[in-house]
C-alpha cells in the first residue's frame, strides 16, 4: 500500500483478482453446510424436546393470549395457560383468564 500511495505502482482490479486467485486467496468460504431445508429431527423419546406455541386475539384493545407447551415427541400438551393484557394510561395490565371448562367448547363445531 505504501508503494501505491507514493504512486510507484498501480494494478487494475482484474490483475489483483488474478494474482489473489493464483495464490489461493479467493476461494469460497468453507463453513459448515447449511441444514436449511433438511427438515426437523423428531425426538426419539418423550420430554427430549418441548415446544411453545403462542396465539393471541385482540378484542376491543384487550389482547388475549393462549400459551401451550407441547412435548415434541408425542405432541401432548404439557402445560396450558391463558392471560389477557390491557393498556391503561400507557401501562400494561396483566390478568389471568379463568381455566377452560368442557362446556366452553359447545357450539364451536369441534
Amino acid at each position: 500500500m505504501l508503494m501505491r500511495d507514493a504512486d510507484l505502482v498501480a494494478m487494475s482490479p482484474s490483475s489483483v483478482g488474478r494474482v489473489l486467485g493464483q495464490a489461493g486467496l479467493l476461494g469460497k468460504w468453507k463453513g459448515e453446510p447449511s441444514k436449511k431445508g433438511t427438515g426437523f429431527e423428531q425426538p426419539l423419546q418423550p420430554h427430549q424436546h418441548w415446544q411453545i406455541h403462542i396465539s393471541y386475539l385482540n378484542i376491543s384493545g384487550t389482547f388475549y393470549y393462549l400459551c401451550r407447551v407441547l412435548d415434541g415427541y408425542s405432541r401432548f400438551v404439557v402445560h396450558l395457560f391463558r392471560f389477557s393484557v390491557t393498556w391503561r394510561e400507557g401501562v400494561p395490565r396483566l390478568a389471568s383468564v379463568p381455566p377452560l371448562r368442557g362446556n366452553d367448547f359447545q357450539g364451536i363445531g369441534v
